[in-house]
């Protein structure tokens, strides 16, 4: 009989903070022959608690399971993720959500979500279309913050922005290069959306135009960029700070 699908999280922090937040493990595989560490004893640890069986194998096997990620000699499978709703997202009292678009670099969704953990933001909005999923790189890169930072599935960005705007009072602010004033000059609503193009195409068209006020991040170097992930960090935390 097949068994059920399950999702993989990788890497030794990654499991030890899965195990924090509560997250169950259906299985555990340890590699062979390494050397004692306080994460790894707080691991083998939880899964007695747990009476979960630890299995041990060679790294090769290891890769196997958890192809093209660095796993550091751990991968646990879990239950599917399971995304949340909108609905249950804003029957919370958030304020302050990040809604990406066209995000398609797992490792950028995964520092976005570290970051927004860091700066105390409360829930990631992630388009069906055109934006990358949680998969295990986004799990292993957000270091556990995506069992703390709820994520939901959206359809189309530019309707998530007007259902934010028209019943739930929040003021959408894009991350423009072209934006209409300095991140660290703008005056941030209340309640915050702040929405995060792709490098390269950044917002679209539609999108842009739904905001309430765009950002740009003044450059002085030569390259005069940096990647979504960076950019999302720089103004979650100076918008974090005007929020408080």
């Amino acid at each position: 009989m097949p068994r059920d699908p399950a999702d993989l999280i990788v890497g030794r922090h990654p499991v030890a903070e899965a195990l924090r937040a509560g997250v169950v493990l259906r299985r555990l595989y340890l590699a062979d022959g390494m050397r004692p560490s306080p994460v790894l004893d707080e691991i083998v640890q939880a899964a007695e608690r747990a009476r979960l069986e630890v299995e041990f194998e060679s790294r090769a096997a290891l890769n196997r399971r958890a192809p093209g990620v660095n796993h550091q000699g751990v991968v646990a499978e879990v239950n599917p993720f399971r995304y949340a709703t909108m609905g249950d997202l804003l029957a919370r009292p958030v304020r302050r959500l990040v809604l990406v678009e066209g995000i398609t670099d797992p490792a950028n969704l995964g520092s976005i979500l570290r970051s927004a953990d860091a700066f105390g933001w409360e829930g990631l909005l992630v388009p069906e279309h055109r934006s990358v999923g949680v998969t295990p790189t986004v799990r292993k890169v957000s270091a556990g913050a995506v069992e703390r930072v709820p994520v939901v599935r959206t359809g189309s960005p530019a309707a998530a922005i007007s259902l934010l705007q028209d019943r739930h009072a929040f003021g959408v602010v894009g991350l423009d290069p072209a934006g209409s004033v300095d991140y660290h000059e703008a005056d941030y609503p209340e309640r915050t959306c702040l929405v995060v193009g792709a490098e390269g195409p950044g917002l679209s068209r539609l999108v842009r135009q739904r905001c309430d006020l765009t950002v740009r991040i003044p450059m002085r170097g030569a390259l005069a960029s940096v990647n979504a992930a960076v950019a999302a960090a720089i103004v979650m935390a100076e918008a974090g700070r005007h929020l408080q």
